[in-house]
């Protein structure tokens, strides 16, 4: 009866934990894509504990009996440590009421980027794999806005999550001193998200030189420049490199654990993630076919 107690206790955990995506309807996507990442994983862990409530209950005694104490408190442990894990980053990384889009993103993606830093340094194998999960599916939103800008030089954020907005010249002619300088700005009561540091100005500095040159060619000729975009692609991928290393490290577990949690801090660091990778050759940015200015 205690064990099932605290199976259903786990339950309700993760039943408010999908309750969060009615909260986060008047917020912004990327605070919508976490909510609904800490829905998708609860929704997994509710899943995968409906057979352990089966057989503890008195209509599955006779298929495959109850499960030993000792089963029982494994299960339950390595499910309460999941959840906690949720429960932390709902509580550390979603916004209070009425913050501004823009510093309620970049709080989130942030705080999701340190909780896998930790994880990772503690080479604590499911706290990595679940906020790893729920950081790509958190940060899709983020990083369509940014693969427009700096794919096509325009500013698709309608929600103002991100660290570029339009500036008192955005109206003016492109090519203009005023629209260059003044047309799209950094906003500066805003800390940018923790893997971004150190490159907003050459983030800003590419979509502007995309818009103008857009602007250059469609001037001299009746097609627009082709533009082979793919920073989403990359980054994806690489992000699905380490997903697949994180997988090959849980395998491990059933033979060494000591090999597993090795293999946990020979992951990429966070400060090192193919982000920055991306975004530090101009080469890996944009790739411009016929542009001559």
């Amino acid at each position: 009866e205690g064990a099932l107690t605290s199976i259903r206790c786990v339950a309700e955990d993760l039943e408010r934990l999908r309750m969060m995506k009615v909260k986060a309807k008047k917020c912004g996507p990327t605070i919508q894509a976490f909510a609904e990442a800490l829905d998708k994983q609860a929704h997994v862990l509710r899943r995968k504990l409906i057979p352990l409530e089966t057989r503890l209950s008195e209509d599955d005694i006779e298929n495959k009996g109850k499960p030993t104490l000792l089963e029982l408190r494994t299960t339950v442990r390595l499910f309460e440590s999941k959840v906690d894990s949720l429960e932390r980053a709902a509580r550390m990384a979603f916004p209070v009421d009425n913050t501004p889009a823009a510093e309620a993103a970049s709080h989130c993606l942030s705080t999701l980027y340190d909780l896998i830093s930790d994880y990772q340094a503690a080479a604590d194998i499911d706290g990595f794999t679940l906020m790893l999960r729920v950081f790509i599916d958190t940060i899709q939103p983020y990083l369509a806005s940014l693969h427009r800008w700096l794919a096509l030089g325009l500013l698709d954020d309608p929600a103002g999550e991100l660290f570029i907005a339009p500036g008192p010249s955005v109206h003016d002619k492109v090519g203009s001193k005023e629209h260059w300088v003044h047309g799209y700005v950094l906003r500066h009561d805003v800390e940018t998200p923790r893997f971004l540091g150190g490159l907003t100005s050459n983030i800003l500095d590419v979509g502007r030189s995309l818009k103008l040159l857009h602007c250059t060619e469609a001037g001299h000729s009746q097609s627009v420049s082709k533009f082979d975009t793919h920073i989403g692609v990359l980054f994806i991928d690489s992000m699905l490199d380490m997903m697949r290393a994180e997988s090959q490290a849980i395998s491990v577990v059933g033979e060494n654990g000591v090999h597993a949690k090795d293999a946990v801090r020979q992951f990429s660091a966070p400060t090192k993630t193919p982000i920055l990778d991306i975004f530090g050759h101009a080469s890996n940015l944009i790739n411009i076919r016929g542009v001559s200015t």
